[in-house]
Protein backbone atom coordinates (compact mmCIF):
# COMPACT_ATOMS: atom_id res chain seq x y z
CA UNK A 1 0.00 0.00 0.00
CA UNK A 2 1.49 3.19 -1.25
CA UNK A 3 1.93 6.41 0.86
CA UNK A 4 -1.51 8.53 1.18
CA UNK A 5 -2.16 12.38 1.43
CA UNK A 6 -1.40 15.18 -0.16
CA UNK A 7 1.65 15.44 -2.83
CA UNK A 8 1.28 18.94 -4.03
CA UNK A 9 2.57 22.21 -2.16
CA UNK A 10 -0.59 23.40 -1.74
CA UNK A 11 -2.25 20.27 -0.33
CA UNK A 12 0.76 19.95 1.97
CA UNK A 13 -0.03 23.68 3.09
CA UNK A 14 -3.71 22.54 3.78
CA UNK A 15 -2.77 20.36 6.21
CA UNK A 16 -0.27 21.67 8.08
CA UNK A 17 -1.48 21.81 11.20
CA UNK A 18 -3.69 18.34 10.98
CA UNK A 19 -1.40 17.39 13.42
CA UNK A 20 -1.91 19.89 16.12
CA UNK A 21 -5.97 19.59 15.24
CA UNK A 22 -5.60 15.99 16.40
CA UNK A 23 -3.89 16.41 19.33
CA UNK A 24 -1.49 13.52 20.05
CA UNK A 25 0.33 14.00 17.00
CA UNK A 26 1.44 17.55 16.95
CA UNK A 27 5.13 17.76 15.94
CA UNK A 28 4.90 21.44 16.64
CA UNK A 29 4.23 23.24 19.85
CA UNK A 30 2.70 26.42 17.85
CA UNK A 31 -0.41 27.77 18.96
CA UNK A 32 -1.91 28.35 15.38
CA UNK A 33 -3.05 31.54 15.64
CA UNK A 34 -1.72 32.84 18.82
CA UNK A 35 2.12 31.86 17.87
CA UNK A 36 3.95 31.95 14.49
CA UNK A 37 5.79 29.17 13.06
CA UNK A 38 8.73 30.95 12.38
CA UNK A 39 9.74 32.20 15.79
CA UNK A 40 9.54 28.43 16.55
CA UNK A 41 11.61 27.68 14.05
CA UNK A 42 14.36 30.57 15.01
CA UNK A 43 13.78 29.18 18.62
CA UNK A 44 14.51 25.71 18.17
CA UNK A 45 17.51 26.04 15.79
CA UNK A 46 19.03 28.77 18.43
CA UNK A 47 18.51 25.85 21.45
CA UNK A 48 19.84 22.86 19.00
CA UNK A 49 22.55 24.85 17.71
CA UNK A 50 23.54 25.71 21.24
CA UNK A 51 23.42 22.24 23.04
CA UNK A 52 24.82 20.93 19.34
CA UNK A 53 23.72 17.21 19.02
CA UNK A 54 26.09 14.38 18.19
CA UNK A 55 23.44 11.46 17.52
CA UNK A 56 20.18 10.95 17.30
CA UNK A 57 19.52 10.39 20.69
CA UNK A 58 21.34 14.12 22.02
CA UNK A 59 19.11 15.44 18.97
CA UNK A 60 15.75 14.40 20.47
CA UNK A 61 16.74 15.56 23.65
CA UNK A 62 17.90 19.04 22.33
CA UNK A 63 14.58 19.15 20.52
CA UNK A 64 12.57 17.98 23.90
CA UNK A 65 14.83 21.26 25.23
CA UNK A 66 13.71 23.68 22.99
CA UNK A 67 10.04 22.72 23.41
CA UNK A 68 10.18 22.91 27.07
CA UNK A 69 11.51 26.36 27.07
CA UNK A 70 9.07 27.55 24.31
CA UNK A 71 6.46 26.39 26.62
CA UNK A 72 8.07 28.07 29.48
CA UNK A 73 7.95 31.32 27.75
CA UNK A 74 4.68 31.27 26.78
CA UNK A 75 3.84 30.46 30.44
CA UNK A 76 5.78 33.92 31.00
CA UNK A 77 3.15 35.73 28.17
CA UNK A 78 0.28 33.90 30.00
CA UNK A 79 0.93 35.33 32.97
CA UNK A 80 1.66 38.80 31.25
CA UNK A 81 -1.46 38.44 29.67
CA UNK A 82 -3.50 37.25 32.83
CA UNK A 83 -2.83 40.43 35.03
CA UNK A 84 -3.11 42.79 32.16
CA UNK A 85 -6.63 40.98 31.73
CA UNK A 86 -8.04 40.41 35.07
CA UNK A 87 -6.85 43.51 36.85
CA UNK A 88 -7.12 45.72 33.96
CA UNK A 89 -4.71 48.16 34.78
CA UNK A 90 -6.66 51.09 32.66
CA UNK A 91 -9.40 50.18 35.66
CA UNK A 92 -7.03 52.39 37.72
CA UNK A 93 -8.45 55.90 37.23
CA UNK A 94 -11.72 54.54 37.20
CA UNK A 95 -11.21 52.91 40.68
CA UNK A 96 -10.02 55.79 41.81
CA UNK A 97 -12.82 57.78 40.76
CA UNK A 98 -15.73 55.61 42.14
CA UNK A 99 -13.67 55.15 45.90
CA UNK A 100 -13.84 59.14 45.76
CA UNK A 101 -17.22 59.34 44.52
CA UNK A 102 -18.50 56.66 47.14
CA UNK A 103 -16.64 58.53 49.68
CA UNK A 104 -18.35 61.99 48.72
CA UNK A 105 -15.25 63.45 47.68
CA UNK A 106 -14.45 64.42 44.46
CA UNK A 107 -11.00 64.46 42.39
CA UNK A 108 -9.62 67.53 41.19
CA UNK A 109 -8.66 68.10 37.31
CA UNK A 110 -5.19 68.00 38.00
CA UNK A 111 -3.88 64.92 40.20
CA UNK A 112 -2.15 65.27 43.53
CA UNK A 113 0.76 63.88 43.91
CA UNK A 114 -1.58 61.95 46.99
CA UNK A 115 -3.44 60.69 44.25
CA UNK A 116 -0.29 59.90 42.10
CA UNK A 117 0.58 58.10 45.01
CA UNK A 118 -2.55 56.55 45.37
CA UNK A 119 -2.78 55.31 41.91
CA UNK A 120 0.67 54.10 42.17
CA UNK A 121 0.07 51.73 44.69
CA UNK A 122 -2.78 50.39 43.32
CA UNK A 123 -0.50 49.58 39.89
CA UNK A 124 1.49 48.33 42.54
CA UNK A 125 -1.29 45.28 44.00
CA UNK A 126 -2.27 44.63 40.22
CA UNK A 127 1.01 43.79 39.21
CA UNK A 128 0.63 39.73 40.88
CA UNK A 129 -1.81 37.91 39.76
CA UNK A 130 -5.05 36.58 42.02
CA UNK A 131 -3.88 33.77 43.85
CA UNK A 132 -5.49 31.04 41.42
CA UNK A 133 -4.08 32.21 38.68
CA UNK A 134 -0.25 32.43 40.74
CA UNK A 135 -0.58 28.81 41.99
CA UNK A 136 -1.30 27.17 38.57
CA UNK A 137 1.30 29.12 36.72
CA UNK A 138 3.59 28.12 39.53
CA UNK A 139 2.98 24.07 39.41
CA UNK A 140 3.11 24.55 35.91
CA UNK A 141 6.43 26.30 35.55
CA UNK A 142 7.92 23.94 38.60
CA UNK A 143 6.76 20.54 36.22
CA UNK A 144 8.26 22.09 33.21
CA UNK A 145 11.46 23.44 34.74
CA UNK A 146 12.01 19.83 36.24
CA UNK A 147 11.58 18.33 33.28
CA UNK A 148 14.11 20.44 31.27
CA UNK A 149 16.63 19.58 33.76
CA UNK A 150 16.29 16.37 33.63
CA UNK A 151 16.55 16.29 30.11
CA UNK A 152 19.45 18.53 30.65
CA UNK A 153 21.13 16.06 32.67
CA UNK A 154 20.46 12.95 30.63
CA UNK A 155 22.76 14.48 27.49
CA UNK A 156 25.05 16.06 30.25
CA UNK A 157 25.28 12.07 31.15
CA UNK A 158 24.98 10.78 27.39
CA UNK A 159 28.22 12.33 27.01
CA UNK A 160 30.17 11.59 30.37
CA UNK A 161 29.19 8.18 29.75
CA UNK A 162 32.41 5.82 28.99
CA UNK A 163 32.89 4.38 25.50
CA UNK A 164 32.37 0.53 24.97
CA UNK A 165 35.69 -1.12 24.79
CA UNK A 166 36.32 -1.14 20.33
CA UNK A 167 37.45 -3.58 18.84
CA UNK A 168 40.27 -3.74 16.05
CA UNK A 169 40.34 -6.48 13.49
CA UNK A 170 43.45 -6.31 11.22
CA UNK A 171 43.24 -8.43 8.12
CA UNK A 172 46.38 -9.55 6.63
CA UNK A 173 46.34 -11.93 3.63
CA UNK A 174 43.74 -14.29 4.57
CA UNK A 175 44.16 -14.29 8.87
CA UNK A 176 42.05 -12.60 10.97
CA UNK A 177 43.38 -11.40 14.61
CA UNK A 178 41.99 -9.85 16.55
CA UNK A 179 43.19 -7.05 19.26
CA UNK A 180 41.07 -6.22 22.23
CA UNK A 181 41.55 -2.69 23.45
CA UNK A 182 40.90 -2.70 27.06
CA UNK A 183 39.12 0.15 29.21
CA UNK A 184 40.43 0.80 32.84
CA UNK A 185 38.07 -0.79 35.07
CA UNK A 186 35.90 0.49 37.46
CA UNK A 187 35.44 -0.80 40.82
CA UNK A 188 31.88 -0.23 42.92
CA UNK A 189 32.30 0.47 46.45
CA UNK A 190 31.98 -1.82 49.27
CA UNK A 191 28.56 -2.04 50.83
CA UNK A 192 28.58 -0.66 53.88
CA UNK A 193 26.92 -2.77 57.07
Amino acid sequence: MGKRGPKTTQGLLNVRYNAIKHGIYAETPVIPLLEREEDWDTHRESIVSAINPENGLVMALAERCASLLWRLNRLTRYERESIARSQSMRAISGDLALGARFAGETLPGEPSQEIIDKMDDMLLARLIPDGATIEKIMRYETRLHRHLLQTLHQIQALRAAPRPPRVRTDIEQTEITRIAVHSPVTRLPAPHH
